[in-house]
């Protein structure tokens, strides 16, 4: 790469810190260097970087040895440029950009459609690009051997290096899945390749990898969102778009040091999408974040461990999901939780009798309503959580789950609820809304409803996405909530009181409130104008009388 020219992730690394602290500066200054014109806004110029820089103190306890108190990130990054790192950069394989890797390894994939099974094709894929981040020298190891033996002994051979992750890691990793037969085992070894060109993680003095997330986490994310695609309501089960967890993700604010989990976490999206979080807002030499999950099969609970790991956090995953619902928690308490339960799913009457509900029994048909309650049992005494349900879940006139919504509003425990657009989800074309609850019931009696639904740009013909915009106008006007500077704003967000809710039947649709706030302007606008025209009027019917009497004087005096 041109030394003038350098990415986010250079930035990072040259000044010293994670790549979601630089996507921040980016994002949250905005006297940050404009990208450089023709790079599609992926290339900075570095003399302007390194200005930019100059203002920006390094913590006390994030220098490094030789620093001094005082030394910027501008002085950091220079001396990253110097001829040493050059040096070490030149020895480094070309490095391909995460979205190019994983359109590749779709091309791979595509070539063994006809006669793989696709998930557990997948879910050796992956597992690849685990080794590949947290045991590069094993996964090196592979690349080399694979040449030497018949494609058919690529998988067993890929198992021997699979056995180097779990001791790397101390923890119990199941044997992935593996491809067999020829075709199977050249496209490992294809995808090996792939992998390989990709630049590889950070090593310390001692040349071990530098635990932390690596380019292979967004090759990791985006070959699972390929996946989700694929698999249409299969997928939709462990998959949330990435801009629907930033928006959730920064409500909630989860910081280092606090507990974080999610009682539904599929492939562990929701929880990557902590770890890059807490870390952007965080010291570099902060420890990761404690998190933990929980999924509805074992297949996603294989995927989430792994998908933690390339993040770089060894994370405590389970695969009894369901247990968790209306369970009484024992022990822990969460300082925050993010989930996005399978709103379709139906619980059995039998499942739901005799378990611990503070707010009502659900309905077995709507499970939403008891994920509520046990995400708000989880909590700590001052936690808060972020939870995707069908919006029917925020006007349902159903009588238990009307009660149930009736009961956490006058409890307080309800803070915000956000409609989202449509069609945001791949697998599914159902309407959803984010609940944002508080175990303090810190609202004042009141509730901040937002109506996004007229956010998001069209990734597709059938997919929509939120922007970097959307995602900081929705989470901005909750952080203006949450700290008092908050004002209504016609037709997108109003704080709404709890004798306006119960007069609406405990309805939490934000729409619904955005519309009659409307109606309600415009129909003291037509008063107002009804009063002028009656005015107007008695003036013309004044006038009329004058007209007329001059009328008849005329007539009279031409008799």
């Amino acid at each position: 790469m041109n030394a003038k020219r350098v990415s986010l992730a250079d930035i990072a690394r040259r000044a010293g810190v994670q790549r979601p602290a630089a996507s921040n500066w980016k994002r949250r200054h905005h006297d940050f260097p404009d990208p450089l014109e023709g790079t599609s806004g992926e290339l900075f110029d570095a003399a302007e970087v390194a200005a930019w820089l100059d203002c920006r103190r390094i913590p006390v306890n994030a220098l490094r040895p030789g620093e001094r108190p005082g030394t910027t990130f501008g002085d950091r990054f220079r001396g990253a440029a110097g001829t040493a790192v050059a040096e070490q950069e030149a020895r480094k394989p070309p490095v391909t950009e995460r979205a190019d890797a994983a359109a590749r390894i779709w091309k791979v994939f595509d070539g063994v459609r006809g006669f793989a099974d696709l998930g557990d094709f997948t879910e050796s894929v992956l597992a690849l690009v685990c080794c590949r981040a947290v045991d590069p020298r094993g996964f090196e190891w592979f690349r080399d051997a694979v040449r030497s033996v018949p494609p058919s002994g690529a998988g067993d051979l890929f198992l021997s290096a699979w056995a180097g992750v779990s001791r790397r890691t101390a923890m119990r990793l199941d044997d992935p899945p593996v491809l067999r037969d020829v075709g199977g085992g050249k496209a490992l070894a294809a995808v090996a390749e792939i992998l390989y060109d990709m630049e590889p993680p950070a090593e310390d003095d001692r040349g071990n990898p530098w635990w932390g997330p690596s380019e292979m986490a967004g090759v990791y994310e985006a070959v699972l969102g390929r996946i989700a695609v694929l698999e249409g309501h299969r997928g939709g089960e462990f998959h949330t778009p990435r801009s629907v967890v930033r928006t959730m993700v920064e409500m909630v604010d989860p910081a280092v040091g606090e507990r974080v989990h999610d009682p539904c976490c599929g492939t562990g999206g929701m929880l990557a999408g902590v770890i890059r979080h807490a870390r952007g807002n965080a010291p570099p030499t902060a420890p990761p974040p404690d998190v933990s999950g929980a999924s509805l099969t074992e297949r996603g609970r294989r995927l989430a461990a792994m998908n933690l790991l390339v993040h770089g956090v060894r994370a405590d995953v389970r695969s009894d999901a369901l247990a968790e619902v209306g369970a009484r928690p024992e022990g822990r308490r969460f300082d925050a939780i993010v989930t996005n339960p399978p709103f379709t799913l139906t619980l059995a009457p039998a499942d739901l009798g005799g378990l611990h509900w503070r707010y009502g029994e659900p309905p077995a048909r709507n499970v939403s309503f008891a994920w509520l309650q046990s995400v708000l049992a989880m909590l700590s005494d001052r936690g808060r959580a972020a939870l995707v349900t069908a919006n029917g879940a925020t006007f349902s006139r159903h009588r238990s789950e009307h009660m149930i919504r009736a009961a956490m509003i006058e409890d307080g425990v309800v803070d915000c609820v956000v409609a989202l657009p449509p069609r945001l989800f791949a697998s599914t074309g159902i309407p959803v809304s984010l609940w944002i609850l508080r175990k303090d019931g810190a609202g004042n009696g009141r509730i901040l409803l937002i109506d996004a639904g007229e956010l998001g740009d069209k990734r597709s013909r059938a997919v929509r996405t939120l922007t970097d915009d959307d995602v900081g106008k929705i989470s901005g006007t909750y952080r203006a909530w949450r700290e008092g500077r908050f004002r209504d704003e016609p037709g997108f967000a109003r704080g709404v009181g709890l004798d306006e809710l119960r007069a609406r039947g405990h309805s939490l649709s934000p729409p619904t409130y955005m519309t009659s706030t409307a109606v309600e302007a415009d129909m003291n606008a037509a008063k107002g104008d009804v009063e002028r025209l009656r005015a107007d009027l008695a003036r013309l019917h004044v006038r009329l009388a004058d007209l007329d009497e001059a009328v008849d004087r005329l007539l009279g005096g031409g008799r």
